[in-house]
């Protein structure tokens, strides 16, 4: 005869803490230190969490390059004065009419405004930047022509090794500064040819060790944050294995109830307040009535479910925080109740045999034809002498008397 369906357990309330990384993390970072991808950008979720992490450092960055900058702007302004002769208005004109304007819209743009693309926005303004320098360049005359060209390498170095725009941003700027500097060069009347080709030569190889050390630093940067992220994840999931153990070691994993360790652990306690504060504490041993016999008609699975159904009676019924029911073996229960007279915790062992009869829980096994229980109690003025042992063996004892006396009731009675 196949038994009527039980009611469902409470499900246990102790589950491990989640880890606060998603769980495709780990494996898209060991991917990305094995290989890591040319433009060097994580996948877009952490790429995003990357980025907010180094908000703070990388705004720093750019304030620092933008002081630099208006450093450079007021040498190079005192430079177009004492250099240059024929050029000199139109070289200031260009430097305060669209250098130092867009130097101050930066400087006075609201971050919000810059978040989304702040770097591309820093890239463009340094090619800006170059753009008008070579035009003064091209016009300055020979005077002026060597430190002219200088500042362009500056604007290169303030842009990738300063200001530390993402490699993403830096690799098309160091391009489009490569070729302005290339045109700069061969847009003027040098009869050496030797030495244009030299200094070509040596703008790639400053182009090309700037966008190096540029993408050495950044992946460097990454790896570290890749690194660090791993740890943290693989220290929460060892604080998620710890915990889970702990919680094996002081739960039991089929009601979910306390086991008999924490039980024991948390009735010394109330047995020591009580002694303190010279209060009642009563406990109760539980038994299953004819539980091997509901085993062997209806199989070790429903003797499982029927478990978790009492269990769920116990934890309805013990409502106090400081009341603890507990499994402490086979289909035996106890439960704790601190500050409680013994007519009072006949009452609610009353209260408890009640409640798993309205469920009615079918046990064709047992004369009573349904699932009940013998309860136990004792209580007691609480002494500095009293120990827990003493208590479980007068709970024991009167649980001996309940099922002696036909079982599903109390001991001592009402």
């Amino acid at each position: 005869m196949e038994p009527t369906p039980l009611p469902p357990s409470v499900p246990p309330t102790h589950e491990p803490p989640a880890i606060p990384v998603p769980a495709d993390w780990e494996a898209a970072l060991r991917t990305y230190l094995k290989v890591p991808p040319f433009w060097l950008a994580f996948p877009e979720a952490i790429e995003s969490v990357f980025l907010h992490r180094a908000h703070g450092s990388r705004i720093h960055r750019f304030r620092q390059s933008l002081y630099a900058s208006m450093a450079l702007f007021a040498v190079l302004a005192l430079c177009d004065v004492l250099l240059l002769s024929t050029f000199r208005v139109e070289a200031l004109s260009i430097r305060f009419g669209a250098i130092a304007a867009t130097l101050l819209a930066v400087f006075f743009l609201p971050r919000a405004a810059l978040a989304p693309h702040r770097e591309s926005f820093i890239a463009g303004v340094f090619a800006l930047l170059c753009v008008a320098q070579a035009v003064i360049s091209l016009h300055g005359g020979q005077r002026a022509l060597l430190l002219y060209d200088e500042v362009l390498i500056l604007g290169l170095l303030l842009c990738n090794q300063v200001a530390r725009v993402r490699f993403r941003q830096a690799a098309p700027f160091t391009l489009f500064w490569t070729l302005l500097y290339i045109a700069t060069v061969q847009t003027r009347d040098s009869p050496d040819v030797a030495a244009l080709i030299f200094k070509c030569g040596f703008i790639l190889l400053v182009a090309l060790i700037s966008l190096y050390t540029k993408r050495a630093m950044e992946l460097d940067n990454r790896n570290t944050f890749a690194l660090r992220s791993l740890n943290t994840i693989a220290g929460d999931k060892l604080n998620a294995v710890n915990a889970e153990l702990s919680a094996q070691a002081r739960f039991d994993t089929l009601t979910s109830l306390p086991n008999r360790r924490q039980f024991e652990e948390h009735a010394e306690r109330m047995l020591r307040d009580a002694a303190r504060n010279q209060s009642n504490l009563s406990v109760l041993y539980v038994d299953i009535d004819y539980f091997k016999a509901y085993n062997d008609h209806y199989g070790h699975k429903a003797g499982d479910d029927c478990l978790c159904v009492v269990a769920s009676v116990l934890r309805f019924t013990t409502a106090r925080a400081l009341d603890m029911s507990a499994r402490y073996g086979g289909e035996e229960f106890v439960i704790i109740l601190p500050d409680t007279r013994l007519n009072n915790a006949i009452s609610f062992a009353l209260d408890l045999c009640q409640n798993l009869r309205e469920l009615k829980v079918p046990h064709d096994a047992s004369p009573i034809q349904r699932v009940s229980v013998s309860i136990g109690v004792t209580g007691r003025l609480i002494t500095p002498d009293t120990t827990l042992s003493d208590l479980l063996s007068e709970a024991d004892a009167a649980l001996y008397k309940a099922k002696s006396a036909g079982r599903d009731q109390v001991y001592p009675p009402a």
